[in-house]
């Protein structure tokens, strides 16, 4: 995937959960969580490009409970997996943690 697919990937996934999220707040929608992963699934992306975009995600610094693939520092300073249940996400929190991800190209 090209940084462009990759950052427009991760622009529809922002922009799915948001949707979700205005249409709980408007009392059109039932307020729900989704993993990084199944919304990208949802969307029609291919288990390796989900793969590509949470990686991306994960340097673009939404690290912490991601997916199960993506190691993080627990609060003892230990690297650990998480389980895949800590990986799912209000729409709410999951459009927060995607709005946070920003990348430096130059040194990726």
């Amino acid at each position: 995937m090209t940084r462009e697919e990759i950052l427009e990937a991760i622009k529809e996934a922002r922009d799915y959960v948001g949707a979700k999220e205005k249409a709980y707040r408007d009392g059109t929608g039932a307020y729900g969580s989704i993993s990084l992963r199944s919304l990208l699934a949802d969307l029609g992306y291919r288990p390796l490009q989900q793969n590509i975009i949470i990686r991306a995600c994960a340097i673009g610094g939404f690290n912490y409970c991601v997916d199960p693939t993506i190691s993080f520092r627990n609060h003892e300073g230990e690297w650990e997996n998480p389980p895949r249940f800590a990986c799912v996400w209000g729409y709410d929190q999951l459009r927060s943690r995607l709005d946070c991800v920003r990348f430096d190209w130059e040194r990726a």
